[in-house]
C-alpha cells in the first residue's frame, strides 16, 4: 500500500491533483476581490452623499448671505439717497 501511495504522488502532476482545491481557491479570491469592489463602491457613494449635504449646506449659507447682503446693500443706497436729497 505504501508503496502505490507513493507512485500515485509521484506520477501524478501538481495540476491534476489539487485542480478542484485551485479551483475553489481562485474562486474564493475573486469573491474576496469582488467583496472588496463593492465595499469600496459604498463606501465612496457615502462619501459623496455625506459631501453632496455639505455642498447643499454651505450653498443655503450663501444664498442667505447674498440676499442679506443685497437688503443691507439697498438699505444704505435708500440712506445715501435720501441724505443726498435732502442735504442740497
Amino acid at each position: 500500500m505504501k508503496g502505490s501511495f507513493a507512485n500515485s504522488l509521484i506520477w501524478k502532476p501538481f495540476d491534476s491533483r489539487y485542480d478542484n482545491m485551485l479551483r475553489r481557491w481562485k474562486d474564493h479570491k475573486y469573491l474576496i476581490e469582488l467583496e472588496m469592489t463593492v465595499s469600496s463602491q459604498i463606501g465612496s457613494m457615502v462619501l459623496l452623499s455625506k459631501l453632496q449635504e455639505m455642498v447643499d449646506v454651505i450653498e443655503k449659507q450663501c444664498h442667505t448671505q447674498n440676499e442679506f447682503t443685497e437688503e443691507s446693500e439697498r438699505e444704505q443706497i435708500g440712506e445715501l439717497s435720501t441724505r443726498t436729497l435732502f442735504s442740497s
